[in-house]
C-alpha cells in the first residue's frame, strides 16, 4: 500500500 506524502497522519498510524 503506497501512501502519498500528503497523507502523513495515515503514515504515522501505519508506523505505530
Amino acid at each position: 500500500m503506497k501512501v502519498k506524502p500528503s497523507v502523513k497522519p495515515m503514515c504515522e498510524k501505519c508506523k505505530v
